[in-house]
């Protein structure tokens, strides 16, 4: 299989990676914290913990918007398989069998968001489809990626 990665929207390497700006990443940090406490959580795969799907969508929120200039309100497809394929196989050092857990972990999460109000419903749905298409192609690249035990990215 022939893979090609996204390329992210900051290209100079010159720049400096661009950071979460502090309010969003205040609204992850909360959304998630709500996630993990609610009975949406129960959706996750038993073996996720809540650190690893904190962890999921930090990185997918901080990725998309450092590599692609994406926050959550306007994440696309490009971004979203960019980060799946990219980051999440290149720099988090999952397990590989636990890959498959990444999926429904960041379904599980999108549905709560959208259900409290804090992503829009059609995001989320053209969110979700993004990840589906993508989650194949991560989980088969991440068989080609030494096992190791860090989860957070590099």
């Amino acid at each position: 299989m022939t893979t090609t990665l996204a390329t992210p929207a900051t290209s100079s390497a010159h720049q400096a990676p661009k950071e979460l700006p502090k309010k969003m990443r205040q609204e992850i940090d909360t959304w998630t914290a709500a996630f993990i406490q609610s009975a949406a959580f129960t959706k996750v795969p038993k073996t996720v913990t809540a650190e690893d799907a904190v962890a999921y969508v930090t990185v997918l929120a901080e990725k998309a918007y450092s590599q692609f200039d994406k926050t959550p309100r306007a994440w696309t497809k490009y971004a979203i398989k960019g980060v799946l394929t990219g980051t999440f196989v290149a720099d988090m050092f999952i397990d590989k069998a636990d890959y498959a857990n990444i999926e429904p972990t960041l379904h599980a999460f999108l549905d709560f968001a959208a259900a409290q109000g804090y992503l829009n419903p059609k995001l989320v749905a053209r969110t979700q489809r993004a990840i589906a298409e993508a989650a194949p192609e991560m989980i088969e690249l991440a068989k080609m990626t030494p096992i190791t035990v860090r989860l957070r990215p590099r």
